[in-house]
């Protein structure tokens, strides 16, 4: 019993070594990475992305600059790709990120939901960008000058809304894909 009781402790305090060892979870060769790559938007402007995880966190500020993710390890800078590899190695991703949004001006006679001349004129060519650009949303929102009172401009608004809605419709546009407010 006396040498039990001399490795008892030694036992325990083994195991609390043991315990408060470093566990650091080495990735698996299967586990899955993603990869994340800041890239410049249409102006050319460089924006800023925090890849954060239960690990840590890694911002990307510099065009072309990426990062690879696992699920047990800090985000790691991986460099700067070139534009050529990204063209080559996600073209078809490329392809898919939607432009700018388009925007028409209607213009309507004072205080009624007549469109002018030029702008009933202006309603095939937008029907032609929106066939371009599907799939899509449109967006239609109506305005008004502020001459009346706030409420009569809310309606007016909202009904210059629908009949431009209503115009397109008539010349073939998506309905599924008209959303109008004021």
């Amino acid at each position: 019993m006396h040498k039990f009781s001399r490795l008892l402790p030694a036992f325990f305090i083994t195991v609390l070594l043991f315990g408060c060892a470093d566990q650091k979870i080495e990735p698996s060769p299967a586990e899955e990475r993603d990869l994340f790559i800041l890239l410049p938007d249409q102006n050319g402007k460089v924006g800023e992305i925090t890849i954060s995880n239960k690990a840590g966190a890694t911002t990307l500020s510099r065009a072309n600059e990426s990062a690879q993710v696992t699920r047990n390890h800090i985000p790691a800078r991986t460099g700067i790709l070139s534009d050529r590899d990204i063209q080559e190695d996600f073209h078809d991703t490329l392809q898919a990120v939607p432009g700018t949004a388009n925007q028409y001006i209607l213009f309507f006679s004072s205080g009624t939901t007549k469109l002018t001349k030029e702008s009933q004129q202006q309603l095939p060519f937008i029907l032609n960008k929106i066939r371009e650009r599907l799939p899509c949303e449109i967006s239609i929102i109506g305005h008004t000058d502020t001459k009346a009172s706030g409420e009569y401009n809310l309606s007016l608004a909202l009904k210059r809304a629908v009949h431009v809605k209503n115009r397109l419709l008539s010349i073939g546009a998506p309905r599924k894909l008209l959303e109008v407010s004021s």
